[in-house]
């Protein structure tokens, strides 16, 4: 990824993860559109486009509709969509790592960010690992 996820914030909220949707779709391929007056924001890749409402309980996905069970939503500016939901319908997967216990082994750099094992900077929220689905 360019930019990584942890640059950002992602809220928790109902059990899900929200992150910023330029972020998420243009690093899987895809464009981001805004529309002000209807408060939607468009995401397409290739003949796909997904559709949401910010605070609406539907998404459109080429345009059938799909029940969310969390909106998408406005905050400090940016528009935070249900990342499983988006990432899944641009053909990639999510895993979370757990985790890891304290103290920690290694450091970044010298810095206060722990390493995992896996080489991955660990947060204090579990890590979130997009890729791209094994059948795209």
């Amino acid at each position: 990824m360019k930019s990584s996820i942890t640059e950002y914030e992602v809220i928790f909220r109902n059990d899900r993860s929200l992150a910023p949707v330029r972020l998420i779709s243009e690093e899987l391929g895809a464009d981001v559109g805004w529309d002000g007056g209807k408060r939607e924001v468009s995401i397409k890749k290739g003949q796909d486009e997904i559709v949401l409402a910010i605070g609406k309980d539907k998404a459109y996905v080429n345009g059938r509709a799909i029940a969310l069970d969390c909106p998408a939503v406005l905050y400090r500016d940016r528009t935070y969509v249900p990342l499983r939901f988006i990432a899944e319908n641009l053909d990639a997967t999510v895993d979370y790592a757990p985790r890891m216990a304290v103290p920690f082994e290694r450091y970044y750099y010298g810095t206060a960010m722990p390493v995992s094992p896996g080489n991955t900077i660990v947060r204090y929220y579990p890590n979130i690992i997009i890729g791209q689905s094994p059948h795209s």
